[in-house]
Order: C-alpha cells, then structure tokens, then sequence
C-alpha cells in the first residue's frame, strides 16, 4: 500500500505570475516577479492593507484561478520523482469551496491525477494531515510548515509526530523566498523543478 500524500495547488502546481499581474494592474503598481515574494501574503509586495488585498481576491480571484498557469517543472518533479503509482494524493488548497467547481476544472484540463480535492479556505491544513495519516506534504505557505513543528513538540504521542521521529514523514517545499527558513526534508526549486535538501534552523 502506497503512501498518503497532500499536494497543495497554488504557488505548487501553478505560479503567481496571473494574480501578481492582476494585482499590479487593479493597485497601480509595477508588475514583479516571485523573486520578490519575501511575504506570502502577496499585498504585502505592493504595500496594500489586508483589507486591499481581500477586496483583490474577492474580484479577480475566481478569474485568476481559473487562467492559472502550470508550473511545468514543480508539477513533473511532484508527480514523476515524488507520488508512486500506489500512492494516494489528496489536493488540500486554501481555495473556498465556491471554487470547487473550476478547481475541477483545471486539474482535468492539465491532467492533474488525484484521490481527494479538499478545499479549506482560510482554514488550516494541519487538522486533516493528521486526521488522513499524511506521510509526505508538499507545500509553500510557511505557516503549515511551522504548524507541523508545532504539533510535534505540543503533541508527541500524535500520528504526525510519530512519523516525523520515525523518518517517515516528508516535507517538501516549494521555494520561495518568504518559506526559505521553514523546516523540511527536502525542498523543490521552482525555476527548475530540482529536488534539493531541506533546512533544519539552527
């Protein structure tokens, strides 16, 4: 029986380029690229409040998703070098489930193969990867990563934990500069689609 594996969409699957160009356009700014990423909240790289950016996504987010590029190289990497045939991939994404549809839609239309769409909205992730017995992440938000940290030390005795110390849990990021500081196994550059070992702290 293959592992069970949680494979996250945006700025993993797909690139930023759409909704960096779209929030250029809507707040007078100069288009960017992912270099300059240093947040991931991505209103913080045109100075906009929170409140901008929400009023952003609640506009062009349905169209951005749905123009969505692929990542050629991260998406080859996760499903030629990383997922096995017997693996069981569950796409968890901080879309809201309004989304469902055109999520869909995309992961049909670049031949995306899955065993579960879930998606949270601004929930976290870190409930289901220990409620599904996650065994491998691979991901780009931070916050997951130092939510995983968390539970191991809070929690030791939980199924996450218990991988981790038995070197069975897998972290992969997807790098960008705002998660180069995050705990991992292993990490996936984004220009390139090569596997490079993770980070650890001090």
């Amino acid at each position: 029986m293959g592992r069970k594996i949680l494979v996250d969409i945006d700025n993993t699957l797909t690139t930023p380029d759409v909704i960096i160009k779209k929030m250029a356009e809507m707040f007078g700014s100069s288009f960017i690229t992912s270099d300059e990423l240093k947040s991931y909240r991505m209103g913080d790289a045109f100075g906009v409040t929170r409140q901008q950016e929400k009023l952003c996504w609640d506009l062009f987010g349905y169209e951005s998703i749905g123009n969505s590029e692929i990542n050629i190289k991260t998406t080859k990497t996760i499903y030629d070098s990383i997922i096995k045939k017997d693996d069981e991939v569950h796409i968890i994404t901080a879309r809201p489930q309004n989304y469902e549809g055109i999520t869909k839609q995309w992961l049909e239309q670049h031949n995306i193969r899955y065993d579960n769409l879930i998606l949270v909205g601004r929930n976290s992730k870190i409930g289901l990867i220990e409620q599904l017995k996650i065994e491998v992440v691979i991901d780009d938000k931070p916050d997951l990563f130092n939510e995983i940290e968390v539970i191991k030390q809070l929690f030791p005795k939980s199924n996450t934990a218990t991988l981790i110390n038995e070197n069975l849990f897998h972290r992969y990021v997807v790098d960008y500069p705002y998660n180069e500081n995050v705990t991992s196994e292993f990490r996936i550059c984004r220009k390139t689609g090569e596997i490079k070992e993770g980070y650890y702290g001090n």
